[in-house]
């Protein structure tokens, strides 16, 4: 039994709900996942059940992809339907992702519009170009939600702080204020697409498992800290 957005899950129902897992297990085979954000944990500490921390292997981290796994997720679902991607546009678009698996899956749904809309395959850097916008738009919706999420939950003030609180784990040869991809002009792309770059805000310094993920340093507690950057 799979179940998303655990760390959702109201406490009376999730403790009704492992309780009932174990009874199960005692007399028949049977697998519970639990699939969450960092706060899931926590949210199992909540309903008493301690045998999250005993899982050892059974406990597993989804973080950022590694760029072989990240090419798989956007090359393999196309070849599937028999559309291919060239290595300049995947190159540009795994970079663009950050690796990250939301970000890959919106690339692979703009691309796979791209190529129903033009019935271009193997997909290019044109293709790429043309479903930027509508890419960069969503991934601004994610970051606004991230952003309200921390002003209801009383947090902005950690974030203004964030700066001067916390160190970047990688920055940015060229920050910018705003995450804005700096794309291979026509001109250039043939000697440059192998190795396009990005521009990025510190605040989304790619580094951890998820993207803007910080390193603490001096001058937050502890416990704010880590549900700052839990959140981000």
């Amino acid at each position: 039994m799979l179940l998303d957005e655990a760390h959702t899950l109201e406490i009376d129902v999730g403790r009704a709900l492992l309780n009932a897992s174990q009874q199960v297990r005692a007399v028949a085979p049977f697998l519970l996942v639990l699939a969450g954000t960092p706060g899931l944990p926590e949210r199992l500490r909540q309903m008493d059940a301690s045998f999250w921390s005993r899982l050892g292997e059974g406990l597993l981290g989804v973080g950022r992809l590694d760029d072989a796994a990240a090419r798989k997720a956007l090359s393999e679902p196309l070849a599937g339907r028999e559309v291919a991607i060239n290595e300049c546009a995947l190159k540009a678009v795994v970079e663009h992702s950050q690796r990250y698996g939301y970000f890959i899956q919106l690339w692979g749904d703009a691309l796979w519009r791209r190529h129903e809309a033009t019935g271009a395959t193997p997909l290019a850097m044109p293709a790429v170009d043309a479903a930027r916008p509508d890419v960069a738009g969503r991934i601004a919706d994610y970051y606004q939600e991230r952003y309200e999420e921390l002003r209801d939950d009383g947090l902005l003030a950690a974030a203004v702080l964030s700066p001067r609180s916390f160190r970047p784990a990688w920055t940015p040869r060229r920050p910018s204020k705003h995450w804005t991809p700096r794309w291979p002009t026509p001109a250039s792309r043939k000697k440059t697409c192998a190795s396009a770059t990005f521009a990025a805000s510190p605040a989304l310094a790619t580094s951890g498992t998820r993207p803007g993920k910080f390193r603490r340093s001096r001058g937050v507690p502890a416990s704010v800290a880590d549900d700052f950057r839990s959140r981000i």
